[in-house]
């Protein structure tokens, strides 16, 4: 009994060594960011812009290219992403959605309870060192996938992000945004 034991213990030994067996890091949270600043129908902007993280894909991932595309993953360089996308009742999710990418981005917050579908509403703020801070209370999103982890909100549009800091300021900002291996 005692050498089928050993060979267990050694071979489970060998296991964790060689392959990492029991001891794998989960991948890193991910995001795609893809928000353009425009000026607003009765609005002062002054600071229309695009921001694409990562630069390249963005656009063709939140249109719906998901597969393949690259991503902005927490730990890489500066980057931070920090996201929970978690179900609450009756088909509905809380989610609290984040990214710092230096140097484009100091910081995108995007938060509130939503479902899958258009006519979701979420409060956005925005911080980079090309925009300001900008920030709305209520922006409309479609949601087009949503589960325990990860959202595509394959539309989000604000009409009215302001700065507190300089009242005459208000933008419009449409676009849309990928998070996932978020908490769950």
């Amino acid at each position: 009994m005692r050498p089928l034991i050993t060979g267990f213990v050694v071979s489970a030994a060998a296991c964790m060594l060689a392959l990492g067996c029991g001891d794998d890091e989960p991948d890193p949270e991910a995001a795609v960011v893809w928000i353009n600043l425009i000026q607003g129908a009765t609005s002062q902007c002054d600071r229309a812009t695009s921001l694409q993280l990562p630069d390249t894909t963005a656009p063709a991932t939140i249109q719906g290219q998901i597969s393949g595309t690259t991503r902005e993953e927490d730990g890489a360089g500066s980057t931070v992403v920090d996201c929970s996308v978690r179900a609450t009742t009756g088909g509905a999710f809380d989610i609290t959605l984040q990214l710092r990418s230096p140097p484009d981005l100091r910081l995108l917050t995007i938060s509130g309870t939503v479902s899958e579908g258009p006519g979701q509403q979420v409060r956005v703020s925005l911080a980079s060192d090309e925009v300001g801070s900008l920030q709305q209370q209520v922006c409309e999103a479609e949601v087009t996938d949503l589960l325990n982890g990860a959202i595509w909100i394959r539309s989000l549009n604000c009409t009215d992000l302001s700065d507190e800091r300089s009242p005459s300021t208000h933008c419009a900002a449409t676009g849309g945004v990928l998070f996932e291996r978020c908490q769950g």
